[in-house]
């Protein structure tokens, strides 16, 4: 006759809820901002006035590419590449 096993869960109850970056005041904005917020206009102005080099990195290293990459912007991604961003940068 076998013995009562105690069965007990990992952890305790989960509870997910969705992501919400801060908000962020429109003067307090960079280039990286504006990429996370997909604003293609503000981006492609940036990039061909030359105030912003396509392959600037932000302090960790990511460049536009990666933010517009993760965020799975297409049309943003599209608009960097022909702006030579680096394919390559890690």
């Amino acid at each position: 006759k076998r013995g009562k096993e105690n069965k007990t869960a990992f952890g305790g109850p989960v509870v997910s809820s969705l992501y919400q970056e801060e908000t962020i005041r429109e003067e307090d904005k960079n280039i990286f901002d504006y990429c996370r917020e997909n604003n293609i206009d503000y981006v492609t102005k940036a990039i061909r006035s030359k105030n912003v080099d396509v392959n600037v990195t932000d302090e960790e290293g990511r460049a536009l590419l990666h933010w517009a990459c993760d965020r799975g912007h297409k049309e943003l991604v599209s608009v960097l590449l022909q702006h030579t961003a680096d394919v390559n940068s890690q």
